[in-house]
């Protein structure tokens, strides 16, 4: 089941983001527990934040936001993060919250779609592809 988040939910999404920066390529970047529970309220109010459940637990989470960029007058929606434990994946619900973040994007007001995979996991890329996305570059990182 995809469903809006709640606020009993944010501890174990701090849970899962943990395990997400720990495989992406942000591993080295410091993880802030509290910058996460921020954000998750934040997007809560004003944003895309939604679950996967199964059995009662939360396995995977979506977060996304539609902004306008310096650039263009359109607005385009960008993913936070998508996750879902490894033990549930290869189902259906990465392409539920995808096609549920899609449609609200949409409702508000985007012209296009900006996901981004930050673990280089191919079968994400797959994926998105298989979805309708396409590659449009790289992303490049530099240890200062």
């Amino acid at each position: 089941m995809i469903r809006q988040a709640i606020e009993a939910d944010i501890p174990r999404l701090v849970e899962m983001g943990r395990k997400l920066n720990a495989a992406s390529s942000y591993k080295h970047v410091e993880y802030s527990p509290e910058r996460v529970e921020a954000t998750c309220r934040l997007m809560m109010v004003s944003g895309f934040l939604v679950v996967a459940e199964k059995d009662g637990a939360v396995v995977g989470v979506m977060m996304g936001d539609v902004h306008t960029p310096w650039y263009s007058t359109e607005r385009v929606g960008i993913d936070l993060t998508l996750y879902v434990e490894p033990e549930h994946r290869n189902g259906m619900m990465a392409v539920r919250m995808i096609k549920r973040f899609e449609e609200w994007c949409i409702g508000m007001g985007a012209t296009q779609l900006r996901p981004g995979i930050g673990t280089g996991d191919l079968n994400v890329v797959r994926l998105y592809e298989a979805l309708g996305y396409r590659s449009v570059g790289q992303w490049f990182l530099k240890d200062v």
